[in-house]
């Protein structure tokens, strides 16, 4: 295969790409060897196509269960559709009937073909059930019927004409209704009784206490996959993963930030692709503050403490050119940032003028600010052996230390931390928040009431204006770009907590012996990869590692 030119994506990745992906001369594919992924998460995850709480559970079930009708280019670049051509009405049913006919040859892991009766059972299922994928609800309540002719083409009619039903389909994988029939009487729960079974590129074949074994679909619509088996390998942090990649138990692995994909490179070398792809959904992290524990019952504090923090440079300095600095809940290049009411507070000085106003001075004993004989001390909690999240708060803690507040950096489980987000069992911590951009309102609830408010019957932090406006959104969908602007403004003002940053870029790390990883694109301004789906990806036979 040929090199491929180098992106612009800062000049530590650039290092990288420069590196040679594949050898200049032609390689032959062929079929055979295995590929083991390295994942953050619960081991134990729930393989429910229409639940699914975290980007690692969503690539395990478009593995397994395919991407739906349609999907959406994100990180990898876009499988084929599943729909052979979409039948357009116009008139009166203009956007108000959907009718699209499914490719043939499209057959389930059990052997069985994909028809019309399926979609149809899916949906049915979805329309009665719900479901989500982050923070996007699979809500298909506007969905009148769904009829089916022949055994290929199916027929939306909708309540309401809906100009974006086709978006709507995007990425919903559909099930096969003779196997999991008994799911409309038993809802979700025939997740829990079935093995995984859907028409992805691998199947399912068991799982063990940190891993998921998959072996290759014979019959995946988009051609046999070249690699046999695919092993999912769960760690409890990243600095396991990321040994475990150094000494080559697992090939691929998303790693944590440009410092560590340098050092990987460093020891590594040729052994080791490293370059980066878009994130498809957002990735922000941010600093939570109890709200009921002393220092952060005082606005003064938490004031001073966004204006005692360089974010512009922190983000700099962890993540290159593959972050931007966070003001808000959204990006500013987003259509629903709230616009010329944010900027950058970093103001050191004006911060210790607000704690010295507020009463706070210094204690030339300990080096530390008090008030009232209280040192101004608090525990910040991060992920434990996240390197990511240690560099922010070894950054927080230069950057307090400087105006005389002590922090007391505590690593915890990320289970733990987040019970204890739940349970208002914190002083202030370090957390991240992932959720699709483009279903904004949900984006905003979440944050709101499972991580602002934490546990329901004594919540960290409650708006009663924000609460009126969510009651009257449910009942008038008008209003929720409303509640959207006015949440980021009172989450300003109020400061429960500090955004920090948004994480870009997913860097990615593959193992050299795989071929056809990645594929160039260009957008207006720069050219950029994307991960090839997984069925693409190959193994010359003189490389290969593995035999079955």
């Amino acid at each position: 295969m040929r090199k491929i030119v180098p992106l612009t994506i800062g000049l530590t990745l650039l290092i990288f790409c420069l590196l040679p992906a594949q050898t200049s001369f032609e390689i032959t594919e062929a079929y055979g060897d295995q590929l083991i992924i390295g994942m953050l998460g619960n081991p134990a995850m729930e393989l429910n196509p229409f639940e699914i709480d975290t980007p690692e559970q969503r690539d395990v079930i478009s593995l397994l269960f395919g991407g739906g009708l349609i999907q959406r280019p994100d990180k990898m670049v876009a499988p084929p559709t599943l729909i052979d051509r979409f039948v357009f009405t116009s008139g009166p049913k203009a956007n108000k009937v959907w009718r699209m006919v499914l490719k043939r040859n499209i057959i389930f892991h059990d052997g069985t073909d994909v028809r019309n009766t399926d979609v149809k059972f899916t949906f049915e299922f979805l329309k009665k059930f719900g479901g989500h994928i982050l923070n996007r609800r699979l809500n298909f309540q506007n969905i009148k019927t769904v009829r089916t002719v022949g055994d290929l083409e199916i027929i939306f009619e909708l309540y309401v004409p809906d100009a974006d039903f086709n978006r709507k389909l995007n990425d919903v994988p559909i099930i096969s209704q003779r196997y999991y029939g008994d799911g409309l009487e038993k809802g979700f729960a025939i997740f829990d009784e079935k093995r995984p079974m859907g028409l992805g590129p691998f199947a399912y074949q068991f799982r063990s206490t940190k891993t998921i074994y998959l072996r290759y679909h014979p019959h995946y619509y988009s051609g046999r996959p070249f690699l046999d088996r695919i092993q999912i390998r769960f760690f409890d942090d990243e600095q396991q993963m990321v040994d475990a990649l150094v000494n080559g138990e697992i090939d691929f692995a998303e790693l944590p930030d440009v410092s560590t994909a340098q050092r990987i490179n460093q020891l590594m070398g040729r052994k080791i692709i490293v370059f980066s792809v878009p994130r498809p959904e957002k990735k922000l992290y941010y600093m939570l503050f109890n709200l009921h524990k002393f220092p952060f019952t005082e606005p003064e504090v938490r004031r001073a403490i966004l204006m005692g923090i360089n974010r512009k440079q922190i983000t700099r300095r962890i993540l290159d050119k593959n972050g931007d600095m966070a003001l808000t809940l959204f990006d500013e290049k987003s259509p629903h940032f709230a616009g010329g009411a944010f900027q950058d507070d970093y103001n050191p000085t004006q911060a210790l003028r607000i704690l010295t106003r507020a009463g706070w001075t210094l204690n030339r004993t300990t080096g530390i600010l008090e008030k009232n004989g209280k040192p101004l001390s608090f525990k910040l909690y991060f992920s434990r052996k996240s390197i990511l999240e240690e560099n922010i708060v070894r950054s927080i803690k230069v950057y307090l230390g400087d105006l005389n507040i002590n922090v007391q950096p505590v690593p915890l489980d990320q289970k733990q931390k987040q019970m204890a987000i739940q349970n208002g069992n914190f002083e202030c911590l370090v957390d991240k928040y992932i959720y699709d951009p483009e279903h904004p309102f949900e984006a905003v609830e979440y944050f709101y009431f499972n991580i602002l408010r934490g546990e329901f019957k004594n919540p960290n932090y409650r708006n009663r204006h924000i609460d009126r406006i969510f009651n009257i959104s449910y009942r008038d969908d008008k209003i929720r770009k409303e509640l959207i602007k006015r949440f980021q403004l009172y989450v300003r003002r109020d400061l429960p907590a500090i955004f920090l940053f948004f994480d870009r870029k997913i860097i990615v790390a593959v193992n050299s012996r795989f071929h056809n990883v990645r594929s160039v694109f260009r957008d207006e301004y720069t050219y950029y990869y994307r991960l090839n789906p997984i069925s693409n990806w190959f193994v010359p036979k003189e490389l290969q590692k593995y035999s079955f």
